[in-house]
């Protein structure tokens, strides 16, 4: 395991297998991919780290998701010196994504679950932002309760999914 001052690190398997990077979703931690890298350890050198403010990483100042993709691509990936597999779940897969567009000659392959590359109009836009500033001031308060049961939220993944 490898702690650095922006990121906690763990690292499984072999390193002269082929590099995975897992990252996880929003309020998870490089645990949710425990059972997937007890399997693919014996083939492939697994990374799973914490995003900032989950797990055992440390919260950050706001991160624009382009400097997030810096941050894991300075602090994870360039040191490997060989391009990566990406497996991205959810938040962690837009993280996924912007890294990949971000940084295609560091990614060899990449794979996401459960993520969207991102809204349409501004008017999704719009309502999106308004949503995350209400759900960021409950978070910032410690309403986790309201957090989790704020029915606007629940209406919104219920909108946004029935399009798909």
């Amino acid at each position: 395991m490898t702690e650095s001052p922006a990121l906690f690190i763990k690292t499984v398997g072999d390193s002269s297998h082929p590099p995975i990077l897992f990252i996880h979703g929003f309020m998870g931690s490089h645990h949710d991919w425990d059972q997937d890298i007890d399997t693919l350890s014996l083939q492939y050198y697994c990374i799973s780290f914490d995003l900032p403010g989950h797990g055992q990483s440390p919260p950050m100042p706001t991160l624009s998701l382009n400097d997030l993709s810096q941050l894991i691509a300075e602090s994870v990936i360039k040191p490997l010196q060989t391009p990566i597999i990406l497996a991205g779940y959810s938040l962690g897969g837009r993280v996924a994504l912007s890294i990949t567009s971000q940084y295609p000659n560091l990614i060899k392959e990449c794979v996401i679950e459960s993520a969207h590359p991102g809204l349409d109009t501004s008017q999704e836009k719009t309502l999106r932002l308004t949503l995350d500033q209400r759900r960021s001031e409950q978070l910032r308060s410690g309403s986790f309760k309201d957090f989790l049961m704020d029915p606007d939220a629940l209406f919104w993944k219920v909108k946004r999914s029935s399009r798909y």
